[in-house]
């Protein structure tokens, strides 16, 4: 159940309501019971802000059609920094697609963040952490500790576009962090990024050009790159002098199946080419 149904049903808290199965599985409201109300029901709002960080949430548009904006049944706290979120996000930008953090799983993850003031409360966390952190709770040798600690290092190697993806913005996924940094150069030439210049960039509509936009727009998330820059992470992608093949010049590609290289390098080959990359036929 959404916000949005709620107000359809004109549903309040206290209300009784008739229920049937959807489907025979799930649970469905057809109606209230108006007449049972006895004046002590209560209107229920969806909150505005988010119960952990106190930054305002987010309801993302889904579609445009004819100027006019359909929001997602879904709503986000778009606060990188919010303590409800680092565990997921740091799983995030570990993964193989991302910065490629090996060792730093979910497992991993939750135990850097702790149930209670934790060694990691946000993503820039990570590239302080030294061995005698790691060494204290449980869980952690002194192989498996130099091991992590030597793989966040080398993180910092990886391109930015990988970084980009790795910040975990609502739509951006690897194709659209590379096209991002092919386009505006540099990650930080985001932040004051119009909705209308991002369009610009092959591939991105209103949808994800507005969800970029909004990420830019706080301030703990420019804040939150700005770290990572003090830490050492490169902001401007490398344009490399490409070889182009006729061959594959304007064709756009899907990579599947099983490979004998793995699947970014040959995505990287076929960019490098002149060809593009979807996700999806």
């Amino acid at each position: 159940m959404n916000a949005r149904y709620i107000q359809v049903k004109g549903i309040r808290l206290g209300d009784l309501v008739r229920v049937s199965r959807a489907g025979e599985v799930i649970p469905q409201i057809l109606d209230v019971v108006v007449e049972a109300r006895n004046g002590t029901e209560t209107e229920w709002s969806f909150p505005a802000t988010c119960p952990s960080c106190g930054e305002p949430v987010h309801r993302p548009v889904e579609r445009v059609v004819d100027g006019i904006p359909h929001y997602a049944p879904d709503t986000f706290c778009e606060n990188a920094s919010c303590p409800a979120q680092p565990a997921r996000r740091i799983e995030h930008i570990a993964s193989r697609a991302a910065l490629d953090i090996r060792g730093l799983g979910s497992e991993v993850a939750q135990l850097l963040v702790g149930s209670d003031g934790g060694l990691v409360k946000s993503i820039a966390d990570l590239f302080t952490l030294r061995k005698e952190d790691l060494l204290a709770p449980e869980g952690f040798g002194d192989v498996s500790a130099e091991a992590l600690l030597a793989s966040i290092r080398s993180a910092l190697q990886q391109p930015p576009h990988r970084l980009l993806f790795g910040l975990g913005i609502r739509h951006v996924g690897e194709r659209v962090a590379e096209r991002l940094l092919e386009h505006f150069g540099s990650l930080t030439a985001l932040f004051d990024a119009s909705i209308e210049s991002i369009q610009v960039v092959d591939g991105i509509g209103p949808v994800i050009a507005a969800s970029i936009h909004e990420w830019f727009s706080h301030p703990q998330n420019r804040a939150l790159v700005e770290r990572l820059r003090e830490l050492g992470f490169r902001m401007k992608g490398e344009r490399k002098q490409q070889a182009l093949v006729p061959a594959v010049v304007g064709k756009t590609f899907v990579i599947t199946g099983t490979l004998s290289r793995p699947r970014a390098d040959v995505a990287a080959a076929i960019t490098a080419a002149g060809g593009k990359i979807e996700d999806r036929v």
